[in-house]
């Protein structure tokens, strides 16, 4: 699961990262 946020965090940003920890 760290490995899926870290890749979201770099493309995406901090608010989807923030999304997937709430649905993780």
């Amino acid at each position: 699961m760290a490995i899926v946020i870290s890749f979201i965090n770099l493309k995406g940003g901090v608010g989807k990262t923030t999304t997937t920890v709430a649905v993780a």
